[in-house]
């Protein structure tokens, strides 16, 4: 008898054969034995009728994950007996859907940088340099540089096959308040896509991956898992400033002003007198964390300063917006 042989899903069963000798008033025939429990148990199917071709036979037993055969040996008393020295089952996986199990983006304007290349070329954007060969994506993300392209968004996932099958993704694209999708990729193979957001309006949108396994099954059995992600937010527009006042009195300059971004907090707020240095400067409230914010301060001029103020406002997105406003010498 042998060993509970596992086809690690649930399968239908094709031909058995066998290799052995069966010397002269002897035969050799098996019988098998299927169910979906490691051991046997009273579950699984009753021994099959006897299979007597070595070149094959479908196998009778129902379809399951595992199966067993046994050897029914044969001999007049007295003579060399029959001997058994291959059995090969066939068998098909019932197909399984595969799974997507994590989509997540990296923060706004972060790429990958794909290796070896003596050209930078993003790691999953849709137009690679011509002739250039994509690999595993895991030891493609482990060996590649992260660096930032103004605009980009790269999503990364995890998808997995129970029949080990090929996977292709397709990508789809939804702004918040919508029902259809638009779809952005078919047939990708990577696990990694970065995508140009000059191409999509300032919003809040979904994003969703869909896994096939059509690569490695006939047309109609392929199968598709997918995955949404959390909203995110693209913001290509740079902050503005509002009631703006500028007031020199003496070697003091007193400014004023309100920052606003649409979509994003704002993260910094630079300024420049020169021969000043740049200078942070805080909100009213003491942190830069909102979309909106008030600025009040005032500025110590050196002798021969110019008489432009330069400000800078930084968003979460990486978007500047620059505010220049001239004043009395």
């Amino acid at each position: 008898m042998s060993p509970i042989l596992d086809a690690g899903a649930l399968s239908s069963w094709g031909r058995i054969t066998w290799r052995g000798e069966t010397p002269s008033g002897t035969s050799l025939q098996l019988q098998t034995r299927s169910g979906n429990a490691s051991e046997p148990t009273a579950a699984w199917s009753e021994w099959s009728p006897p299979y007597k071709k070595p070149e094959g036979e479908a196998i009778l037993s129902p379809g399951g994950r595992y199966l067993q055969f046994r050897a029914l040996f044969r001999k007049a008393s007295g003579r060399l007996g029959p001997a058994l020295r291959l059995v090969e089952a066939y068998y098909l996986q019932a197909n399984a859907a595969p799974v997507v199990k994590k989509l997540e983006a990296l923060p706004p304007n972060e790429v990958f940088i794909k290796p070896p290349e003596t050209e930078e070329v993003i790691l999953g954007s849709p137009h690679p340099s011509a002739g250039d060969k994509m690999g595993r994506t895991d030891i493609l993300i482990s060996l590649a540089k992260k660096t930032s392209r103004k605009g980009f968004r790269t999503l990364l996932w995890e998808a997995e096959d129970g029949n080990g099958d090929s996977l292709t993704y397709s990508l789809s694209v939804r702004r918040a308040g919508e029902s259809g999708w638009k779809l952005l990729e078919r047939d990708w193979k990577e696990a990694v896509f970065a995508l140009d957001t000059v191409s999509l309006p300032d919003g809040v949108y979904d994003f969703k991956v869909v896994a096939s396994d059509k690569p490695s099954n006939p047309a109609g059995r392929e199968l598709q898992g997918e995955k949404t992600s959390l909203p995110l937010t693209i913001d290509n527009t740079p902050p503005l400033f509002r009631d703006v006042t500028v007031s020199r009195d003496g070697t003091k300059l007193k400014v004023g002003f309100q920052a606003e971004d649409a979509l994003s907090p704002l993260l910094e707020i630079k300024v420049l007198v020169r021969p000043l240095e740049w200078l942070t400067v805080f909100p009213v409230d003491g942190i830069c964390d909102s979309m909106q914010e008030a600025f009040s301060f005032v500025l110590d001029l050196p002798a021969g300063s110019d008489d432009l103020l330069t400000v800078v406002a930084l968003d979460a997105h990486g978007n500047s917006g620059v505010l220049r406003q001239s004043f009395p010498r």
